[in-house]
């Protein structure tokens, strides 16, 4: 299995994109819905990072793809013929319909069509709830989010529509520990500051930027064994709406009883990182934030104390527990 980072809106970030991709991962993009996606996409391929790139050739916000599409995704396609042949070293993945909801044998049809566009590709077919699975030996299919199920077969997994950060991510690599691809993806990454943000595609600014990038990396790493008292959650992003509020995206922990500060501390008993108190939170309990995100406090797990007692033991990087 390959990581990758489905930077589906690098178009509208490819400086911080190009600085911050992680040697040896996957890259996943949209080729047109935020910008060309092109020279962002090549940049990266000549830095010598990235030996797998998996385009998206075409979305529609209702999903309702048609073969009155197709040639308009093969066009599509043929815009990237030169990149392809310029870098052959690096294995190309097209999908010519994001989170379709085609029948089989549209499908395979435009499969066979975008790999005669793009010979010397390999084709994916990126499905959504009513969309029909392919040969999984010929081709690779791909499914997204929290809830997709993996099947035998060649396959890529993408976290789009599910923001990793908010938690599932190990459960999840064990789930499709043997699809080829494995993507992380993130709000951010389509420039929304939130999943629950409805701004159009053209007015946002979410985008991300270094930290945020390093932070959704820093989920490849093992998070261990974990575990949080009852009714504690520990978030390793907080909500960022884009209002400037410097703890926006930095750890907050929001428990059932109230001090001055929450403590996490190494195996070694060494103190890492203070959340200090902040306020009641509305769904019930009080919140403590972090001054550094949550890849920055540590690599490894810590433990969780507050007014000299353990409440259990987390991995900073990754989203743990439920106040319910």
């Amino acid at each position: 299995m390959m990581y990758g980072l489905d930077l589906l809106g690098i178009a509208q970030y490819s400086k911080v994109a190009l600085r911050e991709f992680p040697r040896g991962w996957a890259l996943g993009a949209f080729s047109n819905t935020f910008g060309d996606a092109r020279p962002a996409v090549e940049a990266i391929i000549k830095s010598g990072k990235c030996p797998r790139v998996r385009i998206q050739l075409s979305w529609k916000d209702k999903h309702d793809y048609s073969t009155r599409d197709f040639p308009a995704i093969r066009k599509e396609a043929l815009e990237w013929a030169g990149l392809v042949n310029k870098y052959k070293n690096v294995q190309w993945l097209f999908s010519g319909a994001c989170e379709h909801k085609l029948n089989k044998r549209d499908a395979t049809a435009l499969a066979v069509l975008i790999q005669q566009a793009l010979p010397c590709t390999e084709y994916v077919n990126c499905i959504m709830k009513g969309g029909a699975r392919i040969d999984g030996t010929k081709y690779i299919n791909e499914v997204h989010g929290d809830k997709a199920k993996s099947e035998k077969g060649r396959e890529v997994f993408s976290f789009d529509g599910t923001p990793c950060v908010n938690g599932g991510v190990t459960d999840l690599k064990t789930k499709f520990a043997q699809c080829e691809t494995f993507f992380l993806w993130d709000s951010r990454f389509n420039g929304k500051w939130e999943s629950s943000n409805d701004t159009p595609r053209i007015d946002r600014k979410g985008w991300p930027d270094a930290g945020h990038i390093k932070s959704i990396i820093a989920l490849a790493q093992d998070e261990g064994k974990i575990n949080l008292a009852k009714k504690w959650l520990y978030k390793s992003h907080s909500e960022n709406k884009g209002t400037g509020d410097p703890r926006a995206e930095n750890p907050v922990i929001i428990a059932p009883i109230e001090c001055k500060q929450i403590e996490l501390k190494d195996d070694q008993g060494k103190l890492k990182v203070i959340l200090k108190y902040y306020k009641p939170y509305s769904g019930g309990g009080h919140r403590y934030y972090a001054k550094k995100m949550g890849y920055e406090i540590s690599r490894k797990q810590v433990s969780v104390w507050a007014n000299g007692k353990q409440y259990g033991v987390i991995h900073p990087a990754f989203r743990t527990g439920s106040i319910k």
